[in-house]
């Protein structure tokens, strides 16, 4: 909310590196509020700020929207961007939300692509349903399917173990 109070006092400052955090990778962050009443105002204020970062040639600019609501504001930014990025969960209930949203997600950019958190289908099943290509997994996605086949290859060692015992 400091950037929104700052914009509206200096609109011609460059307002994202003051108001942004180094993260340990080096990129700045400018977390948004939690809230999603409060993330959609900030958002609302801080949308020209960010189209006037995103349009420098040097400057990367990721923004998380949070949970996708088509209002103007993020739909402008969702359109202006050089590719829109969803985080959704593999599973069941994660695939249909997604599959249903599927046409709208295509009409919001040229380039979407989906970065998958947990486990459930696969990549190759959820880009057939969706027609969105699976850029990724994240780390917590890829530990649980690691410790889910070594949990699988010790029950069925135990298994074996058990009906080769007399």
């Amino acid at each position: 909310m400091s950037l929104a109070a700052a914009h509206r006092r200096d609109p011609a400052k460059n307002l994202l590196a003051e108001h942004s955090q180094r993260a340990p990778n080096g990129l700045h962050v400018l977390p948004a509020p939690l809230d999603p009443g409060r993330c959609r105002a900030a958002l609302t204020v801080a949308a020209p700020v960010i189209r006037e970062a995103a349009n420098a040639a040097d400057v990367t600019v990721i923004v998380d929207l949070g949970r996708v609501d088509p209002d103007p504001v993020t739909l402008a930014l969702m359109r202006a961007a050089d590719a829109l990025i969803i985080v959704t969960s593999p599973d069941a209930h994660g695939l249909a939300h997604l599959a249903a949203r599927a046409p709208d997600v295509r009409g919001w950019s040229s380039r979407p692509g989906l970065v998958l958190a947990g486990i459930g289908f696969s990549a190759v099943e959820i880009t057939a349903a969706t027609g969105i290509p699976v850029l990724g997994t994240t780390p917590a996605g890829r530990q649980m399917r690691r410790r889910r086949r070594a949990t699988k290859q010790l029950v069925q060692g135990l298994e074996a173990s058990n009906r080769s015992t007399p």
